[in-house]
């Protein structure tokens, strides 16, 4: 049976699901907090409005996932991929 992208990284430790993530989108892994956070904080941010039009719509609905993950950490995460990867309609849910 094939699973959705939520329900694997769902099951994967929360130890592992950071560098899970990076593989996944084919990332670097060994990217470091102080650059992930200089990135975050990086002006100005160019996709920032689109990306907080798209996060409170990350699994609307499901109280479990946002039980665990917030929207700023939402909007963080994308900021941050954005830089690379640049920014479309969507991504939220990867």
């Amino acid at each position: 049976e094939i699973i959705g992208t939520y329900e694997l990284f769902y099951h994967i430790d929360g130890n592992m699901r950071a560098k899970a993530w990076k593989l996944f989108l084919g990332c670097p892994t060994d990217v470091s907090k102080e650059l992930y956070s200089s990135i975050c904080q990086d002006e100005p941010k160019l996709f920032d409005t689109k990306i907080k039009d798209d996060a409170f719509r990350t699994f609307k609905g499901n109280a479990d996932f946002w039980g665990k993950v917030t929207e700023d950490s939402i909007v963080r995460v994308l900021n941050a991929l954005s830089f690379d990867f640049g920014y479309v309609q969507g991504m939220n849910v990867l």
